[in-house]
């Protein structure tokens, strides 16, 4: 059974003359409510926009990869000069479950589940696999400094 259109609607999306029954000009109102709805669309034309180019900004900044990471698994490996390494892996304790799905694809070996994820940054080379795999998005790339040693 099809609804009828509510009297909201019917005044709303007919023309004029349907709605008063004659030809002519809209009333005043009209007028108004007219500039009123175009000023609307342009403020959410322009939010839009606003909103794709953070989007953009943001997966930009997630599959850039960092200047300066150095892969611990050629280099330094056993010294204190790790670091030098700018960015690594690090798992958010209250969001991860220890599905494990991170330590499966991390291509180093560098992640072990101990209740949650676990990760050596000694072997960690921030490529993020863990990170654009985690089903609980629990895990982020940051700078090392950043990470109490």
């Amino acid at each position: 059974m099809e609804k009828s259109p509510s009297s909201v609607e019917s005044q709303y999306f007919q023309p004029y003359s349907e709605q008063s029954g004659q030809e002519g000009l809209r009333p005043e109102s009209s007028d108004k409510e007219i500039e009123l709805l175009k000023t609307q669309a342009d403020t959410v034309v322009t939010q839009l926009q606003n909103i794709n180019a953070r989007i953009s900004e943001l997966q930009e900044e997630e599959i850039s990869t960092p200047s300066n990471v150095e892969y611990v698994k050629e280099k330094n490996k056993d010294s204190d000069e790790i670091k030098s390494i700018r960015t690594v892996a690090v798992v958010h304790e209250n969001e991860c479950v220890g599905c494990g799905v991170c330590a499966e694809v991390c291509p180093e070996g560098a992640i072990t589940i101990d209740d949650l994820a676990v990760i050596d940054i000694q072997k960690c080379t921030a490529c993020g696999a863990c990170m654009y795999e985690c089903p609980k998005n629990a895990i982020s790339l940051t700078d090392l400094k950043k990470v109490a040693l």
